[in-house]
């Protein structure tokens, strides 16, 4: 990823005013406007994003935000530190007190036939958020190199869940993003050429079934997190049907591609549900139903049947149709009702032990309680182990079995008795 910006047409509002204290008038510094969303490519999915947004209105907390446009890399460059002074589009700094005093508008994408706004209007900035994200520059340097080697790329949860206003603010610890599954190998080798580490996955891949790379460089403060396929989403080319109808925001200066507000919300949905068993996850579950609640949930039942996700975003449709509205949830996938029924590793582990065959069963046995080096430095950044580290995580990992066998037991002989 050079130095080539890819700048928004120009176009800019006109300069802003706010009043301060008594009758003085003060000008707001112009910056470039912060995310907007364009319209779905298609015009059917147009009329329900619009229509989703009418039940959906507030502005996103994250607003209009300045510019910042350094030499983005996916190497090892960091994002510029806090109160290091920003420079526009045009180079020119900016002064401290936060005034563009250049006469000239910066470029926008404001005034751009179909592009409208779902943050502010135009020359009005908010506030800075308290807490600077990592992620933000992040998010639009993975969106620039995906463009320059033509993968299309769609950021999801993060960046969307805060501009849609789906979920409680707080600061992402890594880019979520999807890919097809046919560019997704293409999108990681890309990343490794330019210093990016894929984090090790657990080889037992029945109680941990793969679904993205996790990827990490020394020098950036947050991960790319890569999906070739989300779960909870289960219909086929789930990829091409979110594709279809993306919606379009400027990070900075570089357009990034979202998932619509429909698809934002299932995918927020789903991602709650499967990890409800923690409390931050079952808050950000009754954070959505809340802001969902004043929608037309047929259209979110209609979308959610298109991705495969009626019968694994059950909890919350539920929570959101008319008690008189009858509908066939279907049936979720074996890998979807085993990670949501038992949050614990060891008693999926139980359970698909029992279910093997005699030869499998040893090789499932091996793997829970020697599993090669990877899977014990899979959270870490480490990418080697000396002999009494290794020694030593073993042992954790017996210990911690060892505690957990009576649940796992406990699970085994439920589901004889189920079975029976």
């Amino acid at each position: 990823m050079g130095r080539d910006d890819a700048r928004p047409p120009a176009g800019g509002a006109a300069p802003g005013t706010r009043t301060g204290s008594g009758d003085r008038r003060t000008p707001v510094r112009r910056t470039r406007r912060g995310p907007v969303r364009g319209r779905p490519r298609n015009p059917a999915a147009a009329v329900r994003q619009d229509h989703l947004h009418a039940h959906l209105a507030r502005p996103s907390s994250r607003g209009t935000r300045t510019p910042v446009t350094p030499r983005v890399t996916m190497g090892g460059e960091q994002p510029r530190a806090a109160g290091a002074i920003a420079r526009d589009p045009r180079g020119i700094p900016a002064r401290r007190d936060g005034v563009d005093h250049d006469d000239a508008p910066p470029p926008s994408p404001i005034g751009r036939p179909g592009v409208k706004s779902m943050v502010k209007e135009a020359g009005v900035p908010s506030a800075p958020p308290a807490v600077p994200d990592p992620t933000l520059l992040l998010t639009a340097a993975v969106a620039r190199l995906a463009a320059s080697i033509g993968v299309r790329l769609i950021v999801i949860k993060g960046i969307a869940a805060d501009e849609y206003g789906l979920r409680p603010r707080h600061v992402s610890s890594d880019v979520d993003v999807l890919v097809s599954p046919d560019d997704h190998v293409t999108l990681l080798a890309t990343l490794e050429a330019r210093g990016w580490r894929r984090r090790p996955h657990d080889p037992d891949v029945d109680t941990f079934p793969l679904h993205s790379a996790s990827m990490f460089h020394p020098e950036w403060a947050a991960d790319i997190d890569a999906h070739f396929r989300y779960p909870g989403l289960e219909a086929a080319g789930v990829f091409e049907r979110v594709w279809a109808q993306r919606t379009t925001v400027w990070c900075g200066n570089q357009p990034v591609c979202l998932p619509s507000l429909a698809d934002a919300i299932m995918i927020g949905a789903v991602h709650a549900i499967r990890s409800r068993f923690f409390r931050r996850h079952r808050e950000e579950l009754e954070f959505l139903v809340g802001r969902c609640s004043a929608m037309d949930v047929t259209l979110l039942l209609e979308r959610a049947e298109e991705l495969g996700a009626l019968a694994t975003a059950r909890p919350f449709l539920e929570r959101l149709k008319p008690w008189e509205a009858d509908y066939d949830w279907g049936e979720a996938s074996a890998e979807w009702r085993l990670r949501t029924e038992f949050p614990e590793s060891s008693q999926r582990r139980a359970l698909l032990w029992k279910q093997a065959s005699p030869r499998e069963r040893l090789g499932k046995l091996r793997l829970a309680l020697f599993p090669p080096p990877s899977a014990l430095i899979k959270e870490t950044t480490q990418q080697r182990l000396g002999l009494p580290q290794l020694v030593g995580r073993y042992v954790r990992r017996w210990i911690r079995g060892a505690r957990a066998l009576p649940k796992a037991l406990a699970v085994m002989r439920a589901s004889g008795r189920r079975d029976g």
